[in-house]
């Protein structure tokens, strides 16, 4: 008797069974208590009884009874592995890992106690350990789709996901009709960015299971990443998820995502707020409702969203980066609470010197040819291709050699463009921060150039690392970084003037002359139309800047200049008015300063750049936003032919349009407060003929100035670089 129970209980155990799937359990429970009585020492039966009392909720009684069987025997490698599952079960690790171990040696091929470790090791931390514990079980047994599954798992949570396809792989041929076996390929597919490999995999698992909503969602981002032009399919698809699970917040968040993109912000800041009903704590949606309220211009709002997802998680450095991008447009933040909020970012993210090596093995020669490295998220059609493609093609190649690292998703006509001016060009696109500050170093780059600052894709804490022996931000980025790791930010003597800003700077600042930026021109830019007043009878004032840089303060300077000039229009294009809550907002702001809605025109952005430049012909002077002025709109506009108005402000961002102004001789439009852009916008729109003759001559003025002289502007770039090299190698020669 107590043989065939003792018998009984090991194909159990070996099975993967209940004792409940063997007859009742109080029936089980009485055969094994009756071979204990005829044999106490008969392991077998105290393992059965235990697994009885296991399955029947008594652990302290299993635990009691597979005590019993490794007192009869010590090397019953069932008995240990049942005491593992008991303290696994309690979270007592230690002694789980411990039992499970003996058994597994004194069974080498016991694949139960493989999975059972796996996950022992995984709850300790320790994950490619449990992913080894896991291999071994399904080479033990190859068909072990338990095993196989949660191998899945950990491969996608360590996000090794090309290990992940294969085994996904096995488990769709061990069920091709399983929806979630082909779920989880698609999901590894996805994660190594084969989205149209991914896209089919997740219409197979839908085919398989049409409510599958996490396949659905998965099928409407593969898809949309693949090309944005099929934004309506994905949009589809996500309302179909939303409706098979109106509680599926990530869904929702994805939803108010692509229609975030597509300038439909009031439907997406809907999205991301029941995204955030549905779960108050999704950081991510916080993110993504504050960006949107940026975009809508509620700026003070869109403040509150980013420090909530901080709250949430404040090592969240994505939600850091747009709240410092934010805070520019602040109208009421000081310069010091503004540098206090990057060096905040800063001290979270910035390595400890003691974790950076100190060292760098460039050579020390001031003299030579050095390797220059831009890292940017802009090479593409970019406001910042303007200005870096002068650069790229104009430096001297017997003293400088240039390298682009890119972090561009999606390249374009004006990647192509901008990496082949490079004389190496590298894609840092999916690399961690390490293996980019790796790929840094074994190029031996002299000077590393921040392009971005703390806009979206930034590559800062690349820099962190310190993987060059000079560090620069450039262009980008309005304000400092904030970081001690960057060593140097240029600039030029207006935007910056000497003998101020330096307390408000984590960097030294790098004045070149004449100017900091060089502008290229676009090549489809139409011809200079006619001055529209001559033909409207009326002066059209225009801007074409993002709303979160008009703020109240700006609407209310640009209503007071309306009521100065009688008859005058204004026309504002934006992306954030293709929203009709966003075009309400101005008209209700410009009504509450007696302008009516017949006097504006508020138009959504232009797909094509030839089409946003034509609408320039339809204004007669431009308006330029404060404290965050223009940059590209101002040298559009100029270049339309179209005199600018700017408001000189107390830091960079405030005072790029005067830079740009001071390059080309027309200081006379820079006022010194929002009150004298009144005046000057009043005096500028009472005489036509002024305006007519700007109009004329502004495009053959920027041509032959400083701004488009490349070879000035580069060879003062170039000069700034040699400073900075030679003072690193005086520096480091101490």
């Amino acid at each position: 008797m107590a043989g065939n129970v003792s018998q009984a209980a090991l194909v159990l155990v070996e099975d993967g069974e209940s004792a409940e799937k063997a007859g009742e359990l109080a029936r089980a429970r009485q055969l094994y208590l009756q071979a204990i009585r005829t044999d106490p020492a008969c392991a077998p039966a105290h393992i059965g009884l235990g697994i009885v009392l296991q399955v029947g909720g008594d652990q302290a009684a299993a635990l009691e009874s597979f005590s019993d069987a490794l007192r009869a025997d010590p090397r019953s490698a069932p008995a240990h592995y049942n005491v593992g599952l008991i303290h696994l079960a309690r979270g007592h690790l230690v002694a789980a890992e411990t039992d499970l171990r003996a058994a597994i040696e004194l069974r080498p091929a016991f694949p139960e106690a493989q999975v059972a470790l796996a996950e022992t090791l995984e709850r300790s931390g320790r994950l490619d350990q449990a992913i080894d514990s896991l291999r071994k079980a399904v080479e033990d047994r190859s068909d072990y789709f338990g095993a196989l599954d949660n191998l899945f798992a950990l491969l996608e949570k360590a996000q090794r996901f090309a290990e992940a396809a294969q085994v996904s792989g096995r488990l769709v041929e061990l069920a091709p009709e399983s929806a979630s076996a082909h779920f989880k390929l698609a999901t590894a597919l996805h994660g190594l960015r084969d989205f149209s490999g991914s896209e089919a995999a997740y219409r197979r698992t839908i085919e398989l299971q049409a409510d599958f909503t996490s396949a659905i969602n998965g099928l409407a981002t593969a898809i949309i990443l693949q090309d944005p032009n099929r934004v309506g399919e994905a949009e589809m698809l996500y309302r179909r998820a939303i409706a098979e699970d109106p509680s599926y917040v990530l869904a929702h968040h994805n939803l108010g995502s692509i229609l975030q993109g597509a300038g439909r912000l009031s439907e997406a800041e809907l999205c991301f707020r029941r995204a955030l009903e549905l779960d108050p704590r999704f950081r991510q949606a916080h993110v993504c409702l504050g960006d949107t309220l940026k975009d809508l211009g509620y700026v003070d709002e869109a403040i509150k969203c980013l420090r909530k997802a901080l709250d949430l998680n404040p090592l969240d450095r994505i939600a850091h980066d747009s709240l410092l991008m934010t805070l520019n447009y602040a109208q009421d933040i000081s310069r010091e609470q503004l540098f206090l909020e990057h060096t905040a970012w800063a001290g979270k993210f910035e390595a400890p010197p003691s974790a950076v090596a100190s060292q760098h093995s460039n050579s020390r020669v001031r003299s030579r040819r050095l390797r220059i490295g831009y890292v940017s998220p802009d090479f593409r059609r970019h406001s910042v291709a303007y200005f870096i493609e002068p650069l790229l093609s104009q430096h001297d190649r017997g003293d400088f050699e240039v390298f682009c690292y890119s972090n561009v998703a999606a390249p374009d006509a004006t990647t192509r463009r901008l990496l082949a001016l490079a004389d190496k060009a590298r894609s840092i696109v999916d690399l961690d921060t390490e293996e980019i500050a790796a790929m840094v170093q074994d190029d031996g780059i002299d000077i590393l150039v921040d392009l971005a600052g703390h806009t979206a894709g930034n590559s800062l804490q690349v820099f962190t690392l310190r993987p060059a022996p000079v560090q620069v931000t450039y262009l980008g980025y309005p304000n400092s970084t904030g970081l001690r790791s960057v060593d140097w930010r240029i600039t030029d003597a207006h935007a910056d003037p000497v003998g101020e800003g330096a307390e408000f700077h984590s960097e030294r600042l790098e004045r070149v002359i004449p100017g900091f930026l060089c502008f290229q021109p676009p090549g489809i830019a139409p011809a200079v139309a006619p001055a529209p007043v001559m033909k409207n009878g009326y002066v059209t004032f225009g801007s074409f800047n993002a709303l979160p840089k008009i703020t109240t303060e700006v609407l209310a300077t640009w209503a007071a200049i309306l009521a100065r000039v009688p008859g005058s229009r204004l026309l504002l294009k934006s992306f954030g008015l293709a929203d009709a809550r966003a075009k309400a907002r101005i008209i209700d702001e410009f009504s509450g300063h007696g302008i009516g809605e017949e006097r504006l025109s508020l138009l959504p952005p232009e797909h094509s750049l030839a089409g946003h430049l034509g609408r320039y012909s339809e204004i007669d002077v431009g308006l330029d936003p404060f404290p965050f002025n223009g940059t590209t709109t101002t040298m559009e506009a100029l270049w339309m032919g179209l005199p600018v108005i700017a408001v000189k402000g107390d830091r960079h961002a405030a005072r790029v349009s005067a830079s740009i102004l001071l390059n080309i001789g027309l200081d006379e439009l820079i006022a010194e407060s929002p009150g004298g852009s009144v005046r000057l916008a009043e005096e500028l729109a009472s005489d036509r003929q002024r305006i007519v003759r700007l109009r004329s001559e502004l495009r053959d003025r920027i041509a032959c100035s400083a701004l488009c002289d490349k070879a000035i502007a580069v060879k003062a770039i170039e000069a700034a670089y040699r400073r900075m090299w030679e003072r690193w190698c005086a520096d480091s020669g101490r």
